[in-house]
């Protein structure tokens, strides 16, 4: 499967799903994901 996750640094729900996408791509062989900064900062 693969995922794309947008998101920023400073966002807590962005940060936790670019965790679990770490854990379950070291964790699974057929789990695959990319993050993209949207470079939005307030």
């Amino acid at each position: 499967m693969q995922t794309v996750i947008f998101g920023r640094p400073g966002c807590p729900y962005c940060v936790r799903a670019k965790d679990l996408a770490e854990k379950l791509s070291n964790e699974r062989d057929d789990f695959q994901y990319q993050y993209v900064d949207t470079g939005i900062y307030r």
